[in-house]
């Protein structure tokens, strides 16, 4: 082979990595897979996605892995992203529940909203993840 313009002795094999990477994903060899982040934060329409956009921040100063959704879209098409992406949590910055001094969080799985006030957000979501 040709090395920084100098002919170099060389000889090549193949070992079928895919076959390999896909034997050991059948023995469990990676573990679980780890979701995509630790929480979705929707982005509403109008002024409220500002506020996403600080509450993702606050999320990840506090050590958590949040991730946004990219752009504005039905809040279902955003959960559905969430959970092919493997996150549980997704938090809404609605404009009514920022008004009351909290937002909604959705456990995706189970499809449940809870209202858990702003200064609280980081501590609930690192409690349901099992972080102190």
């Amino acid at each position: 082979g040709l090395l920084c313009g100098h002919n170099v002795p060389a000889c090549g094999f193949s070992i079928g990595f895919e076959r390999v990477f896909a034997v050991m994903e059948e023995r469990g060899m990676f573990g679980p897979p780890r979701p995509a982040a630790d929480v979705l934060v929707t982005v509403p329409a109008g002024e409220a996605a500002a506020e996403a956009l600080r509450i993702a921040a606050e999320l990840r100063a506090a050590g958590l892995r949040a991730d946004m959704y990219p752009g504005t879209a039905r809040l279902a098409a955003q959960f559905e992203l969430g959970e092919k992406k493997g996150i549980g949590w997704a938090v809404i910055p609605d404009a009514r529940e920022l008004a009351r001094g909290g937002v909604n969080v959705r456990e995706l799985a189970a499809r449940r909203n809870t209202f858990v006030p702003r200064t609280q957000l980081a501590g609930w979501l690192r409690a349901r993840l099992g972080r102190p």
